[in-house]
């Protein structure tokens, strides 16, 4: 899945409003969308379908301005000091694809982390594993 795919959903979903989950399903069971989508989007639409369209739907928010890039929320650990040891705490890095890092620092908390990713415009397609 690439950007592309997810701000072509993502106008649809703003251009649809209320019962656009619902629109997109029948699009995508009958491979005919509306007049209003163009075909560029609809090329992307159908392709986001083939990767997964169903489960990303349903977790999907549209955004007015769209998103910047798509990114995946990693589990890790991340070391703490203080003057006398030192321990490990769970953390949650946003990831490309490939695995590497595009925010730091990592966050303490999953919540924390998808609200980094929110305002920077980052889609979370799901968990890298």
């Amino acid at each position: 899945m690439n950007i592309d795919q997810i701000n072509a959903l993502n106008r649809f979903a703003l251009k649809h409003k209320r019962g656009w989950k619902q629109l997109i399903d029948q699009c995508w069971m009958r491979a005919a969308y509306p007049a209003c989508t163009s075909d560029e989007d609809k090329a992307l639409l159908q392709q986001l379908r083939n990767n997964g369209g169903p489960s990303i739907v349903a977790a999907f928010q549209p955004r007015e301005d769209g998103y910047t890039r798509v990114g995946f929320l990693k589990s890790d650990r991340m070391e703490r000091f203080n003057l006398k040891r030192g321990w490990f705490v769970k953390a949650w890095r946003i990831v490309t694809e490939a695995g590497t890092d595009m925010v730091q620092p990592w966050s303490n908390k999953k919540t924390e982390a998808r609200e980094t990713a929110d305002q920077l415009g980052i889609f979370l397609a799901g968990v890298h594993q």
